[in-house]
């Protein structure tokens, strides 16, 4: 673990990766509630919703296809893939064969990627008025507590 990271952690407790991936998930639960409601074009960060997603399914210890990882990223393919091309230049992410199927690429973090996805999430984490109610729902309540009902009652 780097200096910076293990310097956060003794600062706001014990976190590991599960800590962080479970605030990943949260954050990107709360992001595809909030575009049920506000067109996504008008809050969107599809960069950023690839990055959790990729964190969190590294950290599980699951493989992304591209193609799952577009549509995690809860935007039109082409603008996906204009994002992961440019996570891809900054050296964020990268495409793998898929050992299965070669038909399939694989997209993951790089190890720079996780490290700045490390740091981002333990900082996020560290701030009490940004992500204590994330935390707290990440540990304390299952996935389906989490969906927010819209007034008529549907999800």
């Amino acid at each position: 673990m780097n200096s910076q990271v293990s310097a956060l952690s003794d600062i706001r407790g014990a976190a590991d990766d599960a800590d962080l991936a479970r605030l990943a998930r949260a954050i990107h639960r709360q992001r595809a509630a909030r575009a049920r409601f506000i067109p996504v074009d008008l809050l969107g960060e599809p960069g950023w919703d690839l990055l959790l997603d990729l964190f969190a399914s590294r950290v599980e210890e699951r493989p992304v296809m591209v193609t799952s990882a577009i549509i995690a990223s809860g935007v039109p393919a082409t603008t996906a893939l204009r994002w992961i091309g440019n996570l891809e230049n900054e050296h964020l992410v990268e495409r793998s064969a898929d050992p299965t199927d070669a038909r399939r690429q694989l997209l993951g973090l790089t190890r720079k990627g996780l490290r700045r996805m490390r740091r981002t999430l333990a900082a996020m984490q560290a701030q009490p008025s940004t992500s204590a109610g994330l935390l707290i729902a990440a540990n304390a309540y299952p996935e389906e507590y989490l969906v927010i009902k819209d007034k008529a009652g549907g999800e």
